[in-house]
């Protein structure tokens, strides 16, 4: 009896001790607030916690004071990801233990348009002198108005903002964007090819450059600035699929299809690029894989608009 007394005595404070250990990692509270550069509170923020040492993240979002709290969390060294409409994506890596007492981590946000290093904090001028504070009013102005789709006002209060910052040269992808939104395809175009003397490999402004030279039936341009966004990125799926139509409008079926199978094996659920396909094997004399990729049309597709076509074409290729 005494035996089973002493066993007892060290049984019970180690299972007390993994109690409270499960416990702990279960009620694991890490809490902060999202803001802007002023510190208004963000709203509908994401964030996002990565266990560095675990294949696991947790994310919550922002209440209307900018508030956010996420529990259970595992894990040492945490990456913290934080999104938000409208602004720049910020990251930050920190050990669960440099958290302080209350675990608790504030992030500030950069709206879209200000110089950041790639983990989204603002970058400012080295030296003694302090740099000068950006004007960022005339942008908010912009953005407020083309959300409002008052697009000649925000052009006109982005082109101040512009004048006063002339470094947050991506000011100038608003602007296109508005000019778009206005069919001035043009004045888009002189905005886009100015962001790009900055950042000659940006996807927006190339995507945007490409979308202009093809309205305007000047293919050979458009295909220029939609194979500058597949050396930088192979797998993108929206140049690959505007390469392959042009290249098969053209007569090229065999050149077209390695772009559209990118698209497939990047984009296996997109409906239109198993069509493409199909119509590319078909001509290409494929009618065993032209079928495969019409009847995956049609499972992805099922009420579309020429599925009763494409059935009668399936039924003809058997």
């Amino acid at each position: 009896m005494k035996r089973m007394g002493r066993i007892l005595s060290l049984v019970i404070p180690m299972l007390l001790l993994l109690g409270h250990s499960s416990l702990e990692a279960r009620t694991r509270r890490v809490s902060g607030v999202v803001t802007d550069l002023e510190g208004k509170p963000i709203k509908g923020a994401k964030v996002t916690i990565s266990a560095k040492d675990r294949a696991l993240d947790w994310s919550g979002k922002t209440n209307k004071k900018g508030k956010w709290a996420i529990w259970d969390t595992r894990g040492d060294v945490l990456t913290f990801t934080v999104e938000a409409e409208g602004f720049q994506t910020y990251t930050e890596e920190k050990g669960y233990e440099d958290l302080g007492r209350k675990k608790t981590i504030n992030f500030k946000l950069a709206p879209e348009g200000i110089p950041t290093t790639p983990q989204g904090v603002p970058m400012v001028p080295t030296g003694e002198e302090a740099p000068p504070a950006l004007d960022l009013a005339d942008l908010k102005l912009g953005n407020e108005l083309f959300d409002q789709g008052k697009y000649p006002e925000a052009i006109a209060a982005y082109n101040i903002a512009q004048e006063k910052n002339p470094d947050i040269y991506k000011i100038n992808l608003r602007i296109a964007q508005a000019n778009i939104r206005l069919d001035n395809l043009d004045g888009a175009k002189v905005a886009y090819e100015k962001a790009l003397e900055f950042e000659a490999d940006n996807d927006i402004a190339l995507s945007g450059l490409a979308y202009i030279y093809l309205k305007q039936k000047n293919q050979d341009k458009g295909v220029e600035m939609l194979k500058k966004l597949l050396e930088k990125d192979p797998t993108n799926d929206y140049a690959n699929f505007q390469v392959g139509q042009i290249l098969f409008g053209q007569g090229k079926a065999k050149e077209a299809k390695p772009y559209f199978d990118a698209v497939v094996a990047a984009k296996p659920d997109k409906a239109d690029a198993h069509l493409q396909l199909g119509y590319v094997n078909m001509n290409l004399g494929n009618s065993e894989d032209a079928v495969a990729c019409f009847q995956k049309y049609l499972e992805l597709k099922p009420d579309a608009s020429d599925a009763q076509m494409i059935q009668e074409t399936i039924d003809m290729l058997k």
